[in-house]
């Protein structure tokens, strides 16, 4: 099949960079590695992954059983900004409170209670997307390089103390009966990066990588053409240059809705 016009890539953050590589636009070392000929070298397809990492505290609450929410997940949120916020930013952190989680341990039959996840709004670290090998059908090498970069411990740590300050503040207090995860006994910063490192999750937010700009290792133009090939633009969340602060579902289809422009005004 040839398009007549442009083909248009919106796999998403994970598989549209392994779709341009699959195609031979990508790292040139990579992709003679699994003998995939180099049509365009753009060593930043795949680069620059980055999520919104997380961890949680996990609070027992005095009634045992609480009734069944009206959804499945966040019953509260809020954002508030870090010690080492830039002044840019209105926000460094986000928190999402569950109140009947976590789910997992319900399945198990395991004690309910209060989950509240701080979440990082502005990570530094960055991970990678790569090929396993030049079949299509074979998943891609996903490091998501999670608080490979300092800073972003450090937010992690301040984010759940704060947590912990809002479950000991009244009239939240009221209903707690203990901090089962990490537990009081997690005090120091170190504790806090152990429970981290040992918990932690992610938002499912991934972006970036196919990135947007002019800088040698960008894969897409302001108009979300792919540099270097003609007919051809990524439109998904892997053009962001930068993660948003917050969820990334609304900014994705405002990149799309824009991109509908783009693609028209164009033809």
């Amino acid at each position: 099949m040839i398009a007549r016009r442009e083909v248009i890539v919106s796999a998403g953050a994970i598989d549209s960079p392994k779709l341009l590589m699959l195609s031979g636009i990508g790292d040139a070392a990579q992709l003679k590695a699994h003998g995939i000929a180099v049509r365009s070298a753009l060593a930043g397809v795949g680069a620059h992954l980055c999520d919104h990492p997380t961890a949680s505290l996990f609070l027992q609450v005095r009634q045992p059983d609480p009734p069944p929410p009206p959804t499945n997940y966040a019953e509260a949120g809020l954002f508030m900004r870090s010690t080492r916020c830039e002044k840019e930013f209105a926000a460094d952190i986000q928190f999402h409170v569950n109140p009947f989680g976590p789910p997992w341990a319900a399945v198990d039959g395991r004690v309910r209670g209060l989950v509240m996840t701080a979440l990082v709004c502005r990570p530094e670290s960055r991970g990678r997307v790569t090929l396993r090998s030049a079949d299509a059908m074979d998943p891609p090498i996903i490091d998501p390089g999670y608080m490979t970069h300092p800073a972003d411990m450090a937010v992690q740590v301040e984010g759940l103390r704060a947590a912990r300050q809002i479950a000991a503040a009244m009239p939240l207090k009221a209903d707690i009966l203990q901090e089962r995860s990490p537990g009081l006994a997690c005090a120091d910063d170190a504790a806090f990066a152990r429970h981290v490192r040992m918990t932690g999750d992610c938002m499912w937010h991934p972006v970036g990588t196919c990135r947007m700009g002019l800088e040698p290792d960008a894969v897409v133009d302001a108009q979300l053409r792919v540099h270097g090939v003609r007919g051809l633009r990524v439109v998904d969340a892997s053009v962001m240059p930068q993660i948003t602060s917050a969820n990334t579902n609304a900014p994705t289809i405002m990149i799309a809705e824009k991109a509908s422009d783009m693609i028209l005004s164009a033809h």
